[in-house]
């Protein structure tokens, strides 16, 4: 991770603008609580319709800054990312023309490829939305719980009380996720080699009459990487909604 961060502050402008954009964009959506708040209670409750419009303007003015905000965060980042992935490939490209031959024996040229393309693609989706959103919602939660303890410390002890399960539920399902993701990986190593042979030695597979026997191999590797990803989702569709009960469970618990 610090030797990818180097890449990053090489743009730390890409990073600045939209870590700010971020912040504001928390700020805004802390009004709403409060927006809705004055809707209810004086609106509806106190007959103030002259106020009305006050509280439709606030919503509109939320709405619109977080459209804009969200905008560029998101695209700020996407570039970041995108500067980063070029980056690391032409680095990668270069440092792999300099390796000696005794490499290229042991490293087959499946597993080369999943590297240039398919780890720094992940990279790319944790520059561009992993990262950006682990650091807001880590600031939507100090920022929200500050707020709520200074309203209410019962309410927000009870809103807390599902937090060590939820973080116990999430540690879990990094564990198990990481482990299928390992394993995907490396099939998808396995069938990147298995078609990128074939391909490159078409000719002898056909002089041979080998077309059945490589169409079953292929398939076969193809079959086991569908039912890796099967698997995958299957353990975040064990897991999440879990996470999301005990979320739902938590506002239940709140207002009863």
């Amino acid at each position: 991770m610090k030797r990818v961060f180097r890449y990053i502050w090489k743009y730390k402008l890409f990073l600045i603008i939209p870590f700010c954009a971020m912040l504001l964009g928390v700020v805004l959506d802390m009004l709403n609580p409060y927006i809705a708040g004055t809707f209810v209670d004086k609106v509806i409750l106190k007959k103030q319709l002259n106020i009305l419009w006050m509280v439709l303007a606030g919503v509109g003015g939320v709405s619109a800054g977080r459209m804009v905000l969200g905008y560029v965060k998101e695209y700020m980042y996407d570039i970041l990312s995108s500067k980063v992935a070029v980056d690391l490939r032409k680095d990668l490209f270069d440092h792999i023309q300099e390796l000696p031959f005794k490499f290229f024996d042991n490293m087959s040229t499946g597993e080369l490829m999943s590297r240039m393309t398919g780890d720094i693609d992940n990279i790319w989706r944790s520059i561009s939305f992993g990262i950006g959103l682990f650091v807001e919602n880590a600031i939507y939660f100090i920022t929200a719980g500050a707020i709520l303890f200074t309203l209410n410390v019962k309410l927000t002890l009870i809103s807390l009380f599902t937090m060590p399960l939820i973080a116990y539920i999430a540690f879990k399902l990094e564990k198990r996720v990481d482990e299928a993701y390992q394993k995907l990986s490396d099939q998808g190593v396995i069938l990147n080699t298995t078609a990128e042979e074939n391909i490159a030695g078409v000719r002898l597979v056909k002089a041979f009459g080998r077309e059945k026997h490589e169409i079953c191999k292929f398939l076969r590797h193809n079959k086991k990487n569908a039912d890796l990803s099967i698997e995958q989702a299957r353990i975040w569709g064990t897991y999440h909604p879990m996470i999301e009960f005990l979320g739902n469970f938590t506002v239940i618990a709140v207002v009863s």
